[in-house]
């Protein structure tokens, strides 16, 4: 074999064709069945092979934007789920109506890079890579590679993330029909811990508890649960707290002392790192109410700030604050009414957004965190007697569960569901048959849980479709006793891509924690 063959066979091997490997392959061998070049044509062959065992080149639909695909054995892949379900969250906003949508091929090209290296199983990352031209574009007939890779990124979607390819990437495929699957709904060990509330906060679930049950302040314990382990580490507490939220690397509860001779109750914050467990109280009022007002406050964590909303005097007031601090800096009125509950916060970037809950009324209003800028309405009520019974937000959306009333003293009525624009307007509403009393939405999407019919039929789960607003139960809790207890505020929660449901009496032999994944 003289340099030029040499050269050329190399060429060979080089090129990205499974074919042209294995004619190089047929080449060298060849030679040296003849007896040309024998030590030439193994070496050869061990260069082929170190290419093909270290590299695969996949091919892009733009050429000018390739995607390489590194793959020794001994590399290990990430193994964060909840990265790659955010990431197929922002891929499915960016295709959808609304303020995020873009259908930039460029930006998708981008996301869809970022998408394949968070991918956590190499498996995944080549069957994405394989799958990518047909995503982007349906050509009739996808070959059986391209099938194979689609039917693994559709199934792994679903299993993982509770979504699918058509969810995604709005192609569908009559070979891609993601098979009917039930969550996995397991009971989480608590010990002798009795949760009062959870809330999910950098990548945990946290439990203000007490073990054994009741409400002493001594008996109170911060709990923080591993979702993929459900192990439990317990932090003391000097105080107890209600009305979690979590933002900034912080847990955020109030706390509240009452003064004996006009029933006022003085709220503060307390305060937790999430990092070490360690608790701080902050020593500012950050609101006063009276008597039986303490059970309609809510707190919420938004844009860098606590937000405290409450009665104060017979109406509705709102406190902007300090969540190094506690200090009140700013003060809002002329909020919607308060119902017979708490009232609802969620927010997206820049806003706040806020109804009165159940008994409230249909009235949902905005507040600009920046300017203090507050504006009231839309009204989501179709009948005049509609309430607002829960709020929440994904990828800049807000979306709101409305029961609109039509029988005499409220007795009958319809469930809506409303999907807005981050400037208020109702992007879409749709009358659903099933409709949870509670939400939570994350990297899984939107979810909804129970009550049923009945406490006799169990809490469902209900999967809502953020584009179509579609509303499906993929299972039902039912636990032994007390089904009606699971629905309330703070009982259901999203960490990564699990769910997680608190039935309580406040009993031991009575509470259960359950982990779903959906």
């Amino acid at each position: 074999m003289n340099v030029d063959d040499l050269r050329r066979t190399l060429d060979q091997l080089a090129g990205p064709e499974p074919a042209a490997t294995t004619r190089a392959y047929d080449a060298v061998r060849h030679r040296a069945r003849i007896g040309r070049a024998r030590r030439v044509a193994l070496v050869a062959v061990t260069v082929m092979a170190l290419i093909g065992a270290t590299t695969i080149t996949v091919r892009a639909l733009d050429t000018r934007d390739r995607v390489s695909v590194s793959s020794p054995s001994n590399t290990a892949r990430p193994t964060d789920w909840s990265a790659f379900c955010a990431q197929a969250a922002k891929i499915q906003a960016a295709s959808e109506p609304g303020p995020s949508a873009d259908p930039s091929l460029s930006l998708f090209q981008s996301r869809f890079a970022h998408l394949i290296r968070l991918a956590p199983t190499r498996q995944l990352q080549h069957a994405l890579a394989d799958a990518r031209p047909y995503l982007v574009m349906q050509p009739r007939t996808p070959p059986p590679k391209a099938r194979t890779a689609l039917q693994t990124v559709d199934h792994t979607l679903a299993d993982h993330c509770g979504r699918t390819v058509l969810d995604v990437f709005k192609i569908g495929y009559q070979f891609l029909v993601t098979p009917s699957r039930s969550p996995s709904v397991t009971s989480v060990a608590l010990g002798d811990l009795v949760p009062s509330e959870i809330v999910g906060g950098d990548g945990a679930l946290w439990m203000m508890a007490s073990h054994g049950g009741g409400t002493n302040p001594d008996q109170c314990v911060l709990a923080k649960l591993d979702p993929l382990s459900g192990s439990t580490a317990t932090f003391p507490l000097p105080t107890c707290g209600f009305n979690a939220t979590a933002g900034g690397g912080s847990l955020y509860f109030e706390s509240n002392a009452s003064i004996a001779t006009d029933f006022t109750r003085e709220i503060r914050i307390l305060k937790v790192d999430t990092a070490t467990g360690a608790a701080t109280p902050l020593d500012p009022v950050a609101l006063s109410v009276k008597g039986s007002s303490i059970a309609h406050t809510q707190l919420a964590y938004a844009d860098g700030s606590l937000w405290l909303w409450g009665m104060v005097g017979g109406d509705g007031q709102l406190n902007q604050v300090s969540p190094d601090t506690g200090a009140v800096e700013r003060t809002f009125a002329s909020l919607p009414p308060i119902g017979g509950t708490e009232p609802l916060i969620t927010s997206t970037p820049g806003q706040l957004w806020l109804a009165g809950g159940s008994g409230g009324g249909a009235t949902l209003s905005r507040l600009d965190t920046k300017t203090g800028l507050l504006t009231n309405g839309p009204s989501l009520g179709t009948t005049g007697a509609g309430n607002i019974l829960w709020l929440t937000s994904l990828n800049s959306e807000v979306f709101a569960g409305v029961f609109d009333a039509t029988g005499s003293g409220g007795a009958g009525g319809t469930f809506h569901v409303f999907a807005l624009n981050d400037d208020g307007t109702v992007r879409t509403t749709t009358t659903v048959d099933q409709f949870g009393a509670t939400v939570t939405s994350g990297d899984v999407g939107v979810w909804m849980l129970g009550p049923g019919a009945t406490c006799k039929t169990g809490e469902p789960l209900i999967r809502v479709d953020p584009a179509s607003l579609s509303a499906r139960v993929v299972t039902t809790l039912r636990p032994s006793f007390n089904p009606c207890t699971v629905g309330g505020f703070r009982r259901f929660a999203a960490v990564g891509t699990h769910l997680f449901a608190l039935d309580t009496d406040t009993t031991q032999a009575n509470t259960r924690l359950y982990r779903i994944t959906p």
